[in-house]
């Protein structure tokens, strides 16, 4: 084997490895942005509850707030 061959070999490796961690990388950031939607869901549905509860009461929350959301709704 000589030179050109082993550059060739090793880019080759190289950009296969660069690939792999790509995809890697891409899997873990979208579940990172599934979990900060559904935190940032959660936090105002929360902060809605807190309000409207102080204001009116605990029976007309669901109506204003909606549900609670919920991990699985996010999670494709």
């Amino acid at each position: 084997m000589d030179d050109n061959d082993a550059v060739i070999f090793s880019t080759l490796i190289i950009g296969i490895l660069c690939l792999f961690a790509g995809t890697i990388g891409m899997s873990y950031w979208d579940a990172q942005q599934v979990r900060v939607m559904y935190q940032q869901a959660y936090a105002k549905n929360m902060e809605c509850r807190v309000a409207t509860t102080q204001s009116r009461g605990s029976d007309f929350v669901n109506k204003v707030c909606g549900e609670i959301p919920k991990f699985e709704d996010y999670d494709d």
